[in-house]
Formats: structure tokens, sequence, C-alpha cells
């Protein structure tokens, strides 16, 4: 009951309740970093990571809150009013990691209980931060309600969305097809492109001149036997 009653009027918690806060985070940590490895083929699988998941972030809310106590507790002596703040801060900051590392690590329970975080800082705005009495903190705990409703949906969208592949080249075909079709004159004409060289070409052309040459010889040999 002490350290509750410390942590509530913004002391930080004892030594002790703090190492075993942070060894209780580690530990859900890494029992919902092995159990996240499993594929959640059946519902039984997706309850027992939803669980782990809460556990996780259950445990990082309260060491976030100690810590960031901590810190307001070195500067100023914190009251009622200053803890309602910092356990905002606290949870919508958790909502807002939730939401943007829950689609790149394809664990949708991150983002359902990024929703689930938002639900519980709305009650916690209505049950605890109105009833402080104090108008420049209770205005506060709503800006920063008021940025993470309108960023938790953003992230989550945005990180959901697959990046754009670069679309492959076609590959050159290695060995394309060439179509040459005879002229009237007996030369060839190439009518697609492709990889001739220079050599071969000319080549072609020598052979289609001595073909043009032969059938005018013929001609003129018959034209003079006639």
């Amino acid at each position: 009951m002490d350290a509750v009653r410390r942590a509530r009027f913004g002391r930080s918690l004892p030594h002790a309740a703090a190492r075993i806060a942070w060894i209780i985070a580690a530990c859900t940590i890494l029992v919902y970093a092995i159990g996240g490895q499993l594929r959640a083929e059946r519902w039984q699988h997706r309850i027992v990571h939803v669980l782990s998941a809460t556990l996780a972030v259950a445990s990082m809310a309260t060491v976030l809150v100690s810590a960031l106590v901590w810190i307001v507790a070195a500067v100023i002596t914190p009251g009622a009013s200053h803890v309602a703040v910092v356990r905002t801060l606290a949870a919508c900051s958790l909502a807002l990691a939730l939401a943007g590392l829950g689609p790149r690590w394809q664990r949708v329970e991150l983002v359902w209980l990024a929703y689930a975080t938002l639900a519980l800082v709305t009650a916690k705005l209505l049950f605890e931060d109105l009833r402080q009495g104090h108008p420049e903190f209770i205005a506060a705990s709503i800006f920063l309600y008021a940025v993470t409703l309108i960023l938790v949906p953003r992230l989550a969208r945005r990180a959901s969305r697959p990046s754009p592949s670069p679309s492959p080249s076609p590959k050159p075909n290695a060995n394309p097809r060439t179509f040459q079709e005879p002229d009237i004159t007996g030369s060839s004409r190439i009518t697609s492109e492709s990889p001739v060289t220079r050599k071969a070409y000319a080549e072609n052309s020598r052979c289609a001149r001595s073909r043009r040459d032969r059938l005018v010889k013929n001609l003129s040999v018959s034209e003079t036997e006639a």
C-alpha cells in the first residue's frame, strides 16, 4: 500500500519495487517475443498472443510511468495532477508505438492493443484527469489524447501499406529472331532489329549483288540468242 500511495501522489517506486517491475517487464517481453514466432493458425494461438502482448504492454506502461515520475520528481515535487498527465503521456506514447510497430512486424494484436489503449485513455480522462480540478493539466491531457486519436489510425494505415516495389525491366532476348524479305532485285532487307554484325551484313549484300548480276547476265544471254 505504501508503494501504491507513493506512485499515486508522484513519488517514484522504491528500488526493490522498481527492480521487480523491470524484471517482470523483461520477462513478459521475452515471453511475447518467443511466442510470437509461432504462427497463429488457430484462434487459441491468437488468444495466447493477445494475452502475452497485453502483459508485455502493461508491464512496459508501469516501467514507463515510473521512469517519467522519477524524472519529474527530480525537477519539481509532483502532485496528483502531474502524475495524471504523466500517465496520459505514457499511455499515448505506447498507443502510438503499438500502432506504428504492429503492421510493420505483422502483429495485428499490437494494433488491437493500440486502440484498446486509446479506449483506456478516454476512460482515464473522464474518471481521473477531469476530477483533478486544474484546467492547465486537463488541457494538456486532452491535447495529448487528441493528437494520439488522430495519429494512431494514420500510423496503422501507413505502416500496413506495402512499399511499392520497382517493376522488373524486361530482359532482352538473347537470340532475337530476324526476318529478311527478298526484294524485287534480289537484295535482302532486314524487317526487324537484330544484332547482325557489319561483316555478316556486308556478306549478305555481296551475295545479293552476285545473284543480281547472274540474273542480269542470263537475261542478256537469252536476248542475244533470241
